[in-house]
C-alpha cells in the first residue's frame, strides 16, 4: 500500500492540473466555433472579408482570441500543403491558440 499512495497521489495532481487547464482549452474551442459561425452565416462564399474579420478580432483590445497564425494555402495533387501563387485565395488556414500552449487549426474553403 505504501508503495501506490507516491503513484495515486501523482495521479490526483495530474488530474487536477488537468481540470484548471479546463476552462483555457474549452475558451480556445468556443473562439474557434465563433469563427466557424461567422464563416458559415457572414461570409461562405468570401474567404478574404473572413480574413479581414479575423484580423479585426484579434486587434481588439483585449484580444477576443491569440491569433497564431492565418494563411492562404493550397494542396498538391498528393495531399501536401503548399503556398499558393499570390491572388490564389481558395484555402485559408487559420490557428488560434491559448496562454497554455494549445493550439487549434481549421481550414476554411468556399461554400458553392
Amino acid at each position: 500500500m505504501a508503495f501506490l499512495l507516491p503513484l495515486i497521489a501523482s495521479g490526483l495532481q495530474g488530474s487536477r492540473s488537468a481540470l484548471l487547464r479546463m476552462p483555457e482549452t474549452n475558451n480556445l474551442r468556443t473562439e474557434m466555433d465563433a469563427v466557424w459561425h461567422l464563416y458559415r452565416t457572414v461570409y461562405p462564399n468570401d474567404l478574404p472579408a473572413l480574413s479581414a474579420a479575423i484580423d479585426t478580432a484579434a486587434a481588439a483590445d483585449p484580444p477576443t482570441y491569440l491569433l497564431l497564425d492565418k494563411s492562404w494555402v493550397d494542396f498538391d495533387v498528393n495531399g501536401a500543403e503548399s503556398i499558393p501563387p499570390p491572388g490564389t485565395e481558395n484555402i485559408l488556414r487559420v490557428t488560434l491558440g491559448n496562454s497554455q500552449g494549445e493550439r487549434l487549426t481549421t481550414y476554411f474553403f468556399p461554400i458553392p
